[in-house]
């Protein structure tokens, strides 16, 4: 997924923020369900496609109140134990 986000605050501090995102997804998974969840007693149930990982880049560029401009580049892992 691609974003891009652009603001300014009331000083006049401008940024840009451009980030990209990736998601995995498993296979099939037998997995339990909450006990009493829906009003049922725990059960066993296959889901397809369950998320297990994502990881985003992201790079902020903009300036701050004096004028002076600055970049901050992140990288996130998000894992799904």
């Amino acid at each position: 997924m691609h974003a891009e986000t652009t603001g300014e605050n009331l000083f006049g501090e401008r940024y840009t923020t451009i980030s990209d995102t990736y998601y995995t997804y498993g296979g099939m998974e037998n997995v339990s369900s909450p006990a009493g969840w829906n009003g049922h007693a725990q059960f066993q149930m296959q889901v397809f496609g369950v998320l297990t990982g994502a990881h985003t880049d992201s790079t902020t560029t903009g300036y701050d109140i004096w004028g002076a401009s600055y970049t901050t580049v992140s990288s996130t892992d998000y894992v799904n134990n």
